[in-house]
């Protein structure tokens, strides 16, 4: 895969994190799309909310 591909993917994937600077969580398309097209991690991207902890 392309260089130029893989930041499009990335781009795609953190669309929505562009909102007011509110930090949205990735949906699990945007994690696999993260994994799969730039070869981060899924650990990585996945931490417990603060309503999983209670």
């Amino acid at each position: 895969m392309r260089h130029a591909t893989r930041l499009v993917m990335f781009f795609e994937a953190c669309e929505m994190k562009r909102r007011d600077s509110a930090t949205l969580p990735l949906t699990l398309k945007m994690i696999w799309r993260l994994n799969q097209g730039l070869g981060i991690p899924a650990e990585s991207l996945v931490k417990p909310t603060d309503t999983d902890a209670a």
